[in-house]
């Protein structure tokens, strides 16, 4: 084999690592990051509905039982962001940077250890347009919930939740002040 073959050898390989290295659809990742970002957004696993309009982020969190406001922020640029969407609020800063497909995106807040999926949603859930009501039970219920929907340790910790519930939803009452409640 010549040098000029074992050149053209060379690059084929080349070429052939770098595209299985690099597919063509990295390119359309990029792309998508700087398409817009406007609309819903659910997480998965962490039950929080992600709104974006325009350079404004709302986070609410969601169970069955309600959607709350969870936080605020605002799109700042930054220079060397060039791949993801970044917003600072009084809780932190998130940053958003293509997912895996086209209609998921990978969240991470600035501190934590991994990144969430999120997916876009087709529309919010009726609750959100519904505040729960703000009483010593519904305080308690929306609480309950939460942990029951989100917190995955039950198990490994070998804790009966709704027998937790059993025990504390009857010393709830309308009475209840919010440091008892806490």
């Amino acid at each position: 084999m010549n040098l000029q073959s074992k050149a053209h050898l060379c690059a084929v390989v080349s070429a052939s690592v770098a595209l299985f290295l690099f597919p063509l659809s990295a390119g359309a990742q990029v792309q998508r990051a700087t398409e817009s970002f406007d609309g819903l957004w659910l997480t998965d696993g962490y039950g929080e509905l992600i709104e974006v309009q325009g350079d404004n982020l709302r986070a609410y969190e969601i169970t069955t039982l309600s959607c709350l406001p969870a936080a605020k922020a605002t799109r700042r640029i930054e220079a060397s962001t060039v791949h993801e969407i970044v917003f600072a609020g009084k809780d932190g800063t998130l940053r958003i940077s293509p997912g895996p497909l086209a209609d998921t995106r990978w969240l991470h807040e600035d501190g934590s250890v991994s990144n969430i999926l999120i997916r876009r949603a087709g529309s919010r859930p009726e609750l959100c347009d519904q505040p729960p009501a703000n009483t010593p039970l519904s305080n308690y219920q929306v609480f309950w919930e939460t942990f029951s929907e989100h917190y995955p340790f039950f198990a490994q910790r070998q804790m009966n939740w709704p027998a937790v519930d059993k025990k504390f939803r009857p010393q709830v009452t309308p009475e209840t002040k919010p440091e008892e409640l806490f």
